[in-house]
């Protein structure tokens, strides 16, 4: 969001799939003009694998926009990844 929350998959912040976060692991949240904010883990799920972070910013920052509701059947999407 513009205010610094971020969502990110759990095994981004465990380094595995099903790896458990380990209580001194730090985080830096890295932005396209290469400028670096340390970000706080507010909360992971597991089996969902999500994690959401945040980071404190001074002025809103640039987002993707996650839709509001699951497209229709057949509609056009963007996915975002790498395949394992």
């Amino acid at each position: 969001t513009d205010d610094g929350y971020i969502l990110t998959n759990n095994h981004v912040v465990t380094g595995e799939a099903d790896g458990t976060i380990q209580a001194d692991l730090s985080f830096r949240i890295r932005f396209d003009d290469g400028t670096e904010k340390p970000a706080t883990l507010l909360a992971v799920d597991d089996q969902a694998d999500i994690a959401l972070m945040k980071i404190n910013v001074d002025a809103p920052v640039p987002f993707l926009k996650i839709a509001d509701e699951n497209p229709p059947p057949a509609d056009t999407v963007l996915v975002l990844g790498y395949p394992t």
